[in-house]
């Protein structure tokens, strides 16, 4: 499943979810058309499938960066400033990624994919949503990010 997967998150960064055919996925793996449907009965969930395992490769990738000692001993703003840096590295670096997210998200409203059948992927991104949180409470704890109430 993850070599389809893979080969599936490659081709879904090149053009549009909707323009890639199972077939075409199924060539790719090396795998018949078949055994894809075995796997993944429509292209929806073989498209959520990926898009959770592509998360789960970048959250590897930031975790890395955010959980060092380090990291930690940053006060709130710094933490927030590393975060941002560390985000505008991975839009040069992690471009493939960025573009499958843009084409996802196109595909996912345009095929209207249900709450539920995102929940999978909404809590892979939740979870590198923490991080940010966590660095703007601390930052708001520890006074290097100050709220201004209007």
């Amino acid at each position: 499943m993850q070599h389809i997967i893979e080969c599936s998150l490659g081709l879904f960064s090149e053009t549009s979810i909707e323009s890639i055919s199972m077939n075409e996925i199924a060539s790719q793996a090396e795998i018949g058309v078949a055994s894809l449907y075995r796997y993944f009965s429509t292209k929806e969930e073989l498209a959520i499938e990926t898009a959770v395992y592509a998360w789960k490769m970048e959250e590897a990738i930031f975790q890395e960066s955010f959980s060092s000692a380090e990291y930690e001993s940053l006060c709130g703003f710094e933490q927030v400033r590393t975060l941002l840096e560390v985000f505008l590295e991975a839009l040069v670096t992690q471009e493939s990624f960025f573009r499958f997210v843009y084409y996802f998200d196109s595909f996912v409203k345009r095929e209207q994919v249900t709450p539920e059948k995102l929940a999978g992927y909404e809590s892979t991104i939740t979870a590198m949503k923490q991080v940010v949180i966590r660095a703007l409470e601390k930052g708001k704890a520890d006074g290097s990010i100050r709220v201004h109430e209007s």
